[in-house]
């Protein structure tokens, strides 16, 4: 559902109620896992969600970090703390430790990235803070602007 609806709205053709579809087709996917387990790879799959999690944290941190470092310019005391923290900030949503307000997808972008200004805080400097918050609005506003259109559209495009 969520790579239909990338591919439609960096083509332009944003189709609604493809989507929907799509989204009701789909069902619950980790019932649909668990189904598909034994008994024994079922206790062991917590484990394996908390691996994927750590990985998934890690490999957003490492992408964040070099975003960050083009766009601040940091300390190698600094590119270790951010990249700690930009971590933690992603495992905790990605493991389900911090959860996103309820809302739309503007809300929880904007609280992700709350959370991650908040992890940054003590590390950067008052310059590089303020310089990390622009780029944020930018992304907010990009976002924004894409769903924004995205909402806009009718049916088949």
């Amino acid at each position: 559902e969520m790579s239909a609806g990338m591919q439609q709205a960096f083509s332009g053709k944003f189709d609604k109620e493809e989507l929907a579809r799509l989204s009701k087709n789909a069902g619950n996917t980790d019932e649909q896992i668990k189904a598909l387990l034994t008994a024994e790879q079922k206790a062991a799959y917590p484990n394996y969600q908390q691996e994927e999690a750590a990985y998934n944290a890690r490999m957003a941190a490492n992408n964040e970090l070099t975003s960050l470092q083009a766009a601040v310019g940091l300390t190698p005391d600094q590119e270790d703390r951010a990249f700690a923290a930009l971590y933690q900030a992603n495992f905790n949503q990605l493991s389900g430790q911090a959860k996103p307000p309820t809302g739309g997808q503007a809300e929880v972008m904007q609280w992700t990235l709350d959370q991650k200004a908040k992890a940054l805080e003590p590390i950067l400097s008052a310059p590089q803070m303020a310089s990390y918050q622009q780029q944020q609005a930018i992304q907010i506003k990009l976002a924004k602007d894409i769903w924004s259109k995205m909402q806009g559209a009718g049916g088949s495009k």
